[in-house]
This record gives C-alpha cells, structure tokens and sequence, in this order.
C-alpha cells in the first residue's frame, strides 16, 4: 500500500512538474503577445503611408508614432478608435482609443488605451491577451521644435498567468518652415525621431522576463499646400511625402532587426485624401503559411475629413502586408475633432 502511495506521489510530482515546465517553455517562447501588442501600428493613415509617420505625427496618432507631434496640432479636442478585423476569424482581436485635449497653444495632452486577444486555435491552443493604457504630453520648445513623451503600463495574460511592466517612449519633432513659398504653394519640411517602450522586462516568472520591444524610429517628410482656397475657407489641395527608417534595438536571436518605409498622401480639397506607401522588414523572413515575407510589400489607404463645424469627422482605411498567419490586414480609424 505504501509502494502503490509513494507511486501515486511520484506520478503526481512528475505530472506537476511537466506541467508546470510547460506552461514555463510557453511563456518563454510565446509571452511576447505583449510584443505583438506593441508592435502593432497605431492608425490607418500612418499604416496607409507604409509607417513612415515619425515625422509627420501631428495630433492625437503621436501616441505610437512620436509623442512629440501631439503638440504640433491645434485641434482642441480629439477623440479616436482604431479597429483591426480580426486576422484569423475568432481567434485574434485588436483595439484601439484614444483621446487628446490641446491644454493651450504650446502644450497637448492624451489618455489611450490598446488591446489585443488571441483565442485558442489548432496552432496557438492558449488563450491569453494584453493591454496597455499610457499618457501623453507634449510640448512646443521653440518656434520649430517638439517634445513629448508616453508613459505605459503593458500588462499581459497567459491562460491564468499575468504579467506587468511600466515603459515610456520619447520624441522630438522639427520644422522647417517655407521651405518652398510660392505665389501659389508653400512647404515644409518635417524632421522626427523617437525611441520607443524604454523600461522593465515582462516577467510571468522572476528572473525570466521578456524585454518588451524598443525601437528607434527615424525621419523626414515634406508637406506641399496650396495657398489658393475655396469659398470655405480649404485649401485646395495638398501633398505629403514621407520616408521612415526603424531599427529594433534589443535584437532577437542575434538578427539586426530593422525596417523602412516610404509614403505619399494626395489630398484634395482637405476633404478627401488618397494614400499609397512602402514597408519593407530586414533581414527578409518567409511567412510559413503562405509563403511570403513579413511585412514587406505596397501599402495603400483613404481618408475622409467631414467638417461640421464645431466638429470635423474623420474616417481613415488602410491595407498593408501582415507580420503573420495571413497576407495582408485591413485597418479603420474613426475620429471626432471639436475645436480649432
């Protein structure tokens, strides 16, 4: 009886401890739910611009992009929410809102909160998810030049496991003004960099934490307006050309992880504006299901400004090559602008 109750002991021992060692090696190898959480573009105009944005953030999308142009915006009141269909049916979902406030002429401030869940499937049998909720403040320095930061607390969810972290992110934004000004046009150039998710590693257990993602993000974009209007006041139509180079900092598996791209916005009448963009990963890695590379591939997206004074309503879509699990994505952004 003994023998048969130290048996039975043993097996449980051993049974615990498998399973513990694999709800362990799951974390390890697949905790970075918070990383795709991270990594996830915020706002279909700079994914439509093939997430060259670094140097164009002006408003409320400064949050991902670069904190600092959250103050190069004169807006007022921002109100937005980005949703990403789900990329496999049922099995991940992404949100994401946001709300900005300009405190005065020199400074804006923003609350935002992202979410991401993916749902047991055949090839990911665990259920876990991840959110982060930050802050934002921004701030004018001088006559051309930006800073603003992001503070975040990530937290993410395997199965009954949780984890937390606390990271902040950084930018400057430059501008150069007249660069070209005509009888008929006027243009700027704009100059950004920012340096992303900065803090604690996730640890589900202590002493084995994940570093969340840090990126360094570098730019320029030029903006052309036309200085001729019609009867309402809008410009009659504008262009944007933008150029973004990202490096991942922390690498992974000994790979120099970085990344470019490459926009165009044509916009016409500030009413309607047609984007069309590059993206490309490096060092290239073939997508195991369909074959294709991670994001790498054309870019291209909409948007539609409705003015409704004091309201401005935004729409904005976007299509773009997918970092997994299917070819490309679609994303909207919705948003409300109330104020100058």
């Amino acid at each position: 009886m003994k023998k048969l109750e130290m048996q039975l002991n043993k097996s449980t021992v051993i049974s615990t401890l498998v399973f513990l060692l694999a709800i362990s090696a799951s974390v390890c190898a697949q905790s970075s739910n918070s990383a795709v959480l991270l990594l996830q573009p915020l706002g279909a105009r700079g994914v439509a611009l093939g997430e060259s944005y670094v140097a164009v953030a002006d408003g409320i999308h400064s949050q991902y992009w670069n904190p600092a142009g959250l103050a190069a915006s004169s807006r007022g009141v921002q109100l937005t929410y980005t949703h990403r269909p789900e990329l496999v049916k049922g099995v991940l979902n992404y949100e994401y809102g946001n709300i900005a406030y300009q405190i005065n002429s020199r400074s804006a401030i923003s609350v935002n909160f992202s979410y991401v869940a993916f749902k047991p499937a055949s090839f990911q049998p665990d259920d876990r998810s991840s959110y982060a909720t930050g802050v934002s403040y921004a701030s004018k320095l001088t006559t051309n030049l930006f800073a603003g930061i992001t503070v975040k607390r990530v937290s993410s969810k395997i199965e009954q496991l949780s984890a937390h972290a606390f990271a902040a992110d950084i930018g400057l934004l430059y501008r150069i003004d007249n660069v070209l000004n005509t009888q008929t046009v006027q243009g700027q150039v704009h100059l950004g960099a920012s340096l992303s998710n900065v803090g604690q590693k996730i640890e589900f257990f202590a002493g084995q934490g994940e570093p969340l993602p840090r990126f360094l993000r570098i730019g320029f974009a030029f903006d052309l307006n036309s200085k001729s209007r019609i009867n309402t006041g809008l410009r009659r139509f504008g262009v944007l050309l933008s150029f973004e180079y990202q490096n991942l900092l922390n690498e992974q598996e000994n790979e120099n992880i970085w990344e470019w791209g490459a926009g165009a916005e044509f916009r016409i009448i500030e009413i309607l504006s047609l984007r069309i963009g590059y993206h490309e990963r490096l060092p290239k890695t073939k997508q195991t299901f369909i074959g294709k590379t991670f994001d790498t591939g054309m870019t291209y997206g909409a948007g539609l400004n409705i003015p409704i004074p004091p309201l401005t309503l935004q729409f904005d879509f976007a299509s773009a090559p997918q970092n997994g699990w299917v070819e490309r994505y679609e994303m909207f952004t919705f948003g409300v602008n109330w104020g100058s």
